[in-house]
């Protein structure tokens, strides 16, 4: 909600053009980060978490939680952009764009931070008895 209200004043308020284009994707990595960074702030003072280094917590575990609002912050925006547009105001969100665009900004989620995970060298560790060989 606050999202979208920025994003929309930053996309409404300047002219089309490189700056402009800049100014909302650094709106979108600092919103992404500052949302991220605060969410962990503020579980750090629920009784039943605990981070062994907080410091890597608060700014690396920040970041990393973060790419999920790269993704979901301009995807939100975009979902409701024909309410401004005077043409497509009253065209109806179908319940398949509703999955389609879900179902496609949570493969880019998963994506981004299967690529940061690869980009850090984190060996793919996947526990559990439906993944344990048998022989």
């Amino acid at each position: 909600c606050v999202s979208n209200g920025i994003l929309r004043y930053v996309d409404k308020s300047y002219q089309k053009g490189w700056m402009k284009t800049m100014l909302f994707w650094f709106t979108i990595l600092f919103l992404s980060y500052f949302t991220a960074f605060m969410e962990t702030l503020t579980i750090s003072s629920f009784p039943y978490y605990r981070f062994e280094d907080r410091t890597m917590a608060y700014t690396w575990g920040s970041a990393f939680y973060g790419i999920y609002f790269i993704v979901s912050f301009p995807g939100f925006y975009y979902f409701d952009s024909h309410i401004d547009d005077s043409q497509q105001k009253d065209r109806p969100v179908s319940l398949v764009d509703t999955f389609t665009t879900a179902c496609g900004h949570g493969m880019m989620i998963l994506l981004l931070l299967d690529f940061v995970r690869l980009y850090l060298g984190i060996p793919l560790v996947i526990g559990g008895v439906a993944f344990a060989t048998t022989g």
